[in-house]
């Protein structure tokens, strides 16, 4: 009987890891597309946008970054959490899918999440340096000779 619940939660499981890898892809890919318009309306705008847009722009950049990186963080925190808990059921079960995953129980070593995070931490450094670059060489029109 208790066999029976173990394996309806570890089913369970599954659905929801399924869930939050699934996330993690959805997010990702709204998040190229925004930075990707943000980026083309910041750089390659036709007609050419103010500076105070452009730097409203910027800001939204970080914005967007911070807020997709945030969401990204959490669902990968949860679904360790859920392949933890898979790793107690594997016992249980004898089953021999995440307990046998290289890092298990915890998944600290997660390639795929620290290039993602390389991502969103590379476009936040971008959206930075191009606030402080432009507001350092940008000079008045006034002193344009």
């Amino acid at each position: 009987m208790n066999n029976n619940r173990d394996n309806e939660e570890y089913t369970e499981l599954m659905q929801y890891m399924r869930f939050y890898g699934n996330v993690c892809f959805a997010t990702l890919t709204i998040f190229a597309a925004l930075t990707g318009g943000i980026l083309t309306f910041v750089f390659k705008g036709d007609p050419k946008l103010t500076p105070s847009l452009q730097f409203a722009l910027k800001i939204g950049g970080i914005l967007v970054t911070l807020t997709f990186w945030v969401a990204e963080v959490s669902a990968v925190i949860l679904w360790r959490h859920f392949a933890a808990r898979a790793v107690a059921l594997e016992k249980l079960l004898s089953y021999q899918i995440f307990r046998t995953m290289r890092g298990a129980p915890r998944f600290w070593f997660m390639p795929t999440t620290y290039s993602v995070s390389f991502l969103y931490l590379s476009v936040l450094v971008f959206c930075l340096l191009s606030i402080i670059f432009s507001a350092h060489f940008i000079e008045p029109p006034d002193a344009v000779k």
